[in-house]
């Protein structure tokens, strides 16, 4: 049952990491394109 959940832990934080990385990946096209 400890498994389970440390997997469920670990996709959770692999998720939000993607999903920041790709907001700081839109972020710096929008800064370069605003030029800021």
């Amino acid at each position: 049952k400890k498994a389970k959940k440390n997997l469920e832990v670990r996709v959770k934080v692999l998720t939000f990491a993607h999903a920041f990385r790709e907001r700081g990946a839109v972020i710096e096209k929008r800064g370069i394109f605003f030029g800021e």
